[in-house]
C-alpha cells in the first residue's frame, strides 16, 4: 500500500472515530437532539468500520473485506440522512433509501467480491453513494431553508453536493478508463491519493455541517421557547408586543391602510379550575386557542396575552370587520363545549375590539380594547363590548 495513501486512510478512520464519539457524547449525557445524535454517531461508526475493512482488502475474494465494507459505508451515508431527517423533524423518506440500498446490495452479490470485480463493484458503489449524498443534500436544504434564505441553505449544503458529484466523477473515470481505472478504484495506490484527500476534506466539512445543523436546530428551539406560550403554542405577550409595534409602524408609513385588534377573556375560567381541576382548565385554554386559530387568516397574529386572555392583531381589518370576526369567534366558542371526562364544559368569551385611528399609540389601542372588554364583562359576559376611548375605571 502506498505510504501516503495509507496515512490518509488512517487519518480518515481516526476522524470518523472522533466524530462518532463526539455525537455519542452529544446524545448522552448532553442529550442534545439525542435521536439525531445517536444516528450520526452510528453513521460515523459504520463508516469507520467500513474503512477499516476496506484497508484490509486483498486480491482474493472476500465478502467481509469487499461486500461488507461497501455496505457498511453506504449504510453510514444512509444514517447521515436519517439523522438529518430526525434533527429537522422532516417527513421520512427513508424507506426509499433502504430499498435502493438493498437493490444495490443484491447487484453487488451477483459477482464474487474480489479485486477482479473491483470495477463492477466500484461502479455500483459510486452510483449508490452519489444517490445517498444527493438525498442527504435535499434533506439538509429542506431543513435549513425553514430558518434561512434559500441561497444560504444551498451554500451550506454545497459540500454535500460536491461529495455526490465526486462519486459521479469517480464513476465517469471508471467507465472512461476501463481496466486502467482499477488504479483509481483501489484506495491503496498512489493514484488514489487525490481521491483520499478529497474524502478527508469532505468528511471534515460534512462533520462541521452536521454540527452546525444541530446548533441551528437548537437555536431555533430556543427562539421558539422564548417567543411561544408553552401551553397553547401561541405567540406569547412579549413577542406579540413586538409584532404589534411593527404593525403600527407599517400603518403609520401607509403600508397597511388599517388594522384592528381583539382582546378576549375566557368567561368563568376560575370556576372551571375550581370545579374540574387545573388540568381541565389547561385543556380549556388549548381548545380555545385551536378554535381561535381556526378562524384566523394567514396574516393575523394570535397570542396568549396572559392567564385566560387572548389577543388578536388583525391587519387590513376595519371597525365593521373586526366586530364581525369577534362575533364569529364568540359563536365558535359557544358551539364547541369542552369534553372532559364524559362531561361537557360550556365555553364562552367576552370580547373587546379596537381599530386604529390617528393619534393612537399601540398602548392606547390596547387600552381601548381593554375598556371594551371590561364593558362586555360588566354587561354579563359572552358578548362584545362597545369601543370606547374613556379610561378604565375599575379592574375587570
Amino acid at each position: 500500500m502506498d505510504i501516503q495513501a495509507q496515512t490518509l486512510f488512517r487519518v480518515i478512520i481516526l476522524l470518523s472515530a472522533i466524530c462518532s464519539l463526539a455525537w455519542a457524547f452529544l446524545a448522552y449525557p448532553q442529550r442534545i437532539a439525542p435521536r439525531a445524535s445517536w444516528r450520526y454517531a452510528g453513521s460515523y461508526a459504520l463508516m469507520m468500520l467500513g474503512l477499516i475493512l476496506t484497508a484490509a482488502r486483498q486480491a482474493e475474494p472476500s465478502y467481509l473485506y469487499w461486500f461488507t465494507a461497501d455496505i457498511l459505508l453506504l449504510t453510514g451515508y444512509l444514517l447521515l440522512r436519517w439523522g438529518t431527517l430526525q434533527l429537522f423533524h422532516l417527513d421520512s423518506g427513508i424507506k426509499l433509501d433502504v430499498l435502493v440500498l438493498l437493490c444495490f446490495a443484491g447487484l453487488m452479490l451477483l459477482v464474487p467480491p474480489s479485486a477482479a470485480s473491483s470495477l463492477y463493484l466500484g461502479s455500483l458503489f459510486s452510483i449508490a453513494a452519489a444517490w445517498l449524498f444527493w438525498r442527504l443534500a435535499q434533506a439538509n436544504f429542506e431543513g435549513l431553508s425553514k430558518s434561512m434564505s434559500r441561497w444560504r441553505a444551498w451554500l451550506l449544503v454545497s459540500p454535500i453536493l460536491l461529495a455526490s458529484l465526486s462519486f459521479v466523477v469517480r464513476l465517469g473515470v471508471i467507465l472512461w478508463l476501463g481496466q486502467d481505472g482499477k488504479r483509481f478504484v483501489s484506495l491503496d495506490t498512489a493514484e488514489a491519493v487525490p481521491i483520499l484527500w478529497l474524502y478527508l476534506v469532505q468528511t471534515l466539512v460534512i462533520s462541521i455541517l452536521t454540527v452546525a445543523n444541530a446548533i441551528t436546530r437548537l437555536v431555533t428551539k430556543i427562539r421558539y421557547l422564548a417567543d411561544r406560550d408553552l401551553l397553547t403554542g401561541l405567540w406569547n405577550r412579549r413577542s406579540c408586543a413586538g409584532k404589534h409595534e411593527r404593525l403600527h409602524q407599517a400603518w403609520e408609513k401607509g403600508e397597511t391602510p388599517v388594522y384592528s385588534l381583539i382582546l378576549m377573556d375566557l368567561d368563568h375560567f376560575k370556576q372551571v379550575n375550581d370545579t374540574y381541576g387545573h388540568l381541565a382548565g389547561d385543556e380549556a385554554l388549548r381548545q380555545t386557542a385551536l378554535l381561535l386559530q381556526r378562524e384566523c387568516r394567514r396574516d393575523d397574529v394570535l397570542c396568549r396575552f396572559g392567564g385566560e386572555e387572548f389577543l388578536l392583531l388583525l391587519p387590513n381589518t376595519d371597525a365593521r370587520q373586526v366586530r364581525e370576526l369577534a362575533e364569529t369567534l364568540r359563536q365558535a366558542l359557544m358551539q364547541n363545549p369542552l369534553r372532559w371526562k364524559d362531561q361537557q364544559i360550556p365555553l364562552s368569551g367576552s370580547f373587546g375590539c379596537a381599530t386604529v385611528r390617528g393619534g393612537l399609540m399601540p398602548t392606547d389601542l390596547l387600552e381601548t380594547a381593554d375598556r371594551a372588554l371590561y364593558l362586555a364583562k360588566d354587561a354579563g359576559r359572552n358578548c362584545i363590548g362597545p369601543e370606547s376611548s374613556r379610561p378604565i375605571e375599575a379592574d375587570g
